[in-house]
């Protein structure tokens, strides 16, 4: 049964007859038999074992930093972008709805908050089954785009509270012009805009 010493590290590597024998009187004073055999560890050039250093440790964290500091706004500006998009899908989506409705009941619905799921999603025929949200109103889970109609019927808007979650637009007048700023609302209408 062979003994064996692992974490020793020689002074001499054994190769040579004088390092044999010194390895040999190495076993003897550490008490093992003249036959043990006694694995070595090659040290570094320091004498060190290898690893990292603390100051290494840093710099990798620091670059790691750097490029998350880098990748989250740029992602928050893709979602942004997405939202956008959305938000003018569904914008036609429901701008068509509407003008179905229009078709079958020979007018637009009076203004609402929630023109999906009161108006739309009850219509006969059936035009919209789904409520679609502002996505920039609440991550938009609760809050549907808005719509209104003129005071003579004859013109509506819907819209989106836009990038600052902020109502700009106020309305829409009897002529098609819309009331209130021109910001960041996104929106459609059968009137002549700002």
């Amino acid at each position: 049964m062979e003994k064996e010493k692992r974490d020793f590290i020689p002074q001499k590597r054994i190769g040579t007859a004088q390092n044999a024998e010194a390895g040999l009187s190495l076993n003897r004073r550490q008490g093992l038999a003249p036959d043990t055999k006694v694995r070595y560890k090659t040290p570094t050039k320091s004498g060190l074992a290898a690893g990292f250093t603390l100051v290494e440790l840093l710099i990798v964290i620091a670059v790691i930093s750097i490029l998350i500091g880098i990748a989250i706004p740029r992602f928050k500006g893709m979602q942004q972008e997405g939202w956008y998009a959305q938000a003018n899908s569904e914008l036609k989506t429901v701008q068509t709805a509407i003008e179905s409705y229009y078709l079958h009941q020979k007018s637009y619905p009076a203004t609402t908050a929630t023109i999906c799921a009161s108006v739309l999603n009850s219509a006969s025929p059936a035009i919209i089954t789904d409520v679609l949200y502002d996505p920039f109103r609440g991550n938009g889970s609760t809050n549907e785009y808005y719509y209104r109609a003129s005071d003579n019927g004859q013109y509506y808007l819907i819209y989106s509270y836009g990038l600052d979650g902020a109502q700009d637009i106020t309305g829409i007048s009897d002529a098609g012009v819309l009331a209130g700023a021109d910001d960041d609302d996104i929106y459609v209408t059968n009137g002549t805009g700002f």
